[in-house]
């Protein structure tokens, strides 16, 4: 079971061959992603748009 449910903050848009969805697409997806998490019956951390190792070091900062 999980303690903890971490949604990550989107990052600019960088359109590549395996992204279909514009800017306004991805932040609905994200805002729907959320809204699923949030009725879930665990706490939701949201982890701010960090370079990669300080975002995995906030995710460790709260799961230790």
């Amino acid at each position: 079971r999980y303690a903890t449910v971490f949604l990550l903050d989107l990052l600019p848009l960088a359109p590549d061959y395996a992204r279909t969805e514009d800017a306004a697409a991805q932040q609905r997806l994200h805002e729907l992603i959320g809204q699923v998490y949030r009725e879930l019956p665990f706490p939701v951390v949201t982890v701010p748009a960090l370079p990669p190792d300080e975002r995995v070091q906030f995710i460790l900062d709260r799961t230790r």
